[in-house]
């Protein structure tokens, strides 16, 4: 992945089919600053996301989604450090077996960042799936910063002032 400036939409955790929570990172070269974590209620399959194709609620920020966020944009890290620790010197590894260890240790915390990180239990996932079906959306609507007498209204008043 390769940053500059602007934002990215990551850490997607308490995934319900296509509906999840992420947070948007400010990226100056590499992501730094989470600035709002989003339900997301669709996002394309293609990775042409952009702000009109992304349909999302504002939510307060999301420690888990933060936290899985920056482990996940940042899974190459032990990888780096390993190399440039001086640790292949020290124990007479050459230079392509040095790589091969990186690159295991990049594998290993990506796919556990990725598969095992942020999933919902079976019991919660049941949970949010009977929401989604009665709702309309996977998530508890506690989690919205919105006044209770706006939430009378129900969720598809959020969804259309979301898109406003």
């Amino acid at each position: 992945m390769i940053f500059f400036f602007g934002t990215v939409l990551a850490g997607a955790v308490d995934r319900v089919g296509n509906q999840s929570i992420k947070s948007r990172f400010l990226v100056v070269l590499l992501p730094l600053i989470p600035l709002r974590s989003y339900f997301v209620i669709s996002e394309p399959k293609n990775f042409q996301m952009t702000a009109s194709t992304v349909r999302a609620i504002p939510i307060r920020l999301s420690a888990k989604s933060i936290l899985i966020g920056y482990l996940r944009l940042y899974s190459w890290l032990p990888s780096i450090l390993f190399l440039a620790s001086g640790l292949t010197r020290q124990f007479g590894i050459g230079f392509v077996a040095a790589g091969y260890i990186a690159l295991a240790l990049f594998a290993g915390c990506f796919s556990i960042t990725m598969f095992g990180l942020g999933r919902l239990s079976r019991a919660e996932r049941e949970r949010r799936i009977k929401l989604r079906e009665s709702t309309g959306f996977a998530i508890d609507p506690e989690i919205f910063p919105v006044p209770p007498e706006r939430m009378a209204m129900g969720f598809p008043a959020l969804v259309d002032d979301a898109k406003a």
